[in-house]
């Protein structure tokens, strides 16, 4: 049912915080999304800092763990800088 409701309207502003992460293929998902804008509507895209200073810390000490929960939970399939945050 969502789907249907979601495939008749049209939005100005699509605001995701923090949805990407967590999709087997974010780049597909979001160009489909993008087909729900106006001509001129605009995307927010909100993402996870895995630059945080205790996350440069974990990778400098070599170690790279998932958690329960934050920036490294289980649930968080891909992760992107500053190149691949465009997803061209």
């Amino acid at each position: 049912m969502l789907n249907l409701i979601m495939s008749v309207m049209v939005w100005l502003w699509l605001f995701l915080c923090k949805p990407l992460e967590h999709m087997a293929w974010p780049n597909v998902d979001l160009r489909r999304y993008c087909q729900l804008l106006k001509p001129n509507g605009k995307v927010y895209i909100a993402l996870p800092n895995k630059m945080h200073f205790m996350q440069r810390w974990e990778s400098v000490m070599g170690r790279f763990r998932y958690t329960e929960m934050g920036i490294m939970d289980r649930t968080h399939l891909c992760f992107f800088d500053f190149m691949t945050r465009g997803m061209h």
